[in-house]
């Protein structure tokens, strides 16, 4: 399955505002809905999820300091 770039460019978006609000834990959020989506026999929803969670890791890869935002302050 392919993505049209517009579509890359809205997951990378929602990729940042979870990493915004989940920090490091963004894309471990991202699989967990994609598991639930899995348990509840939703492909499409799985599958987008996927494509979130990674995009989470491309973005959280790319920043140059390392820091994930201000969502990853105080989370245990």
């Amino acid at each position: 399955m392919s993505i049209v770039p517009d579509h890359q460019k809205d997951v990378r978006d929602l990729a940042k505002l979870l990493i915004s609000r989940y920090g490091e834990q963004a894309a471990a959020y991202a699989s967990h809905q994609a598991l639930k989506a899995r348990q509840r026999g939703d492909p499409r929803v799985m599958e987008a999820w996927r494509w979130i969670a990674s995009a989470i890791d491309e973005v959280l890869r790319s920043e140059p300091d390392g820091s994930a935002g201000p969502g990853d302050r105080d989370r245990h």
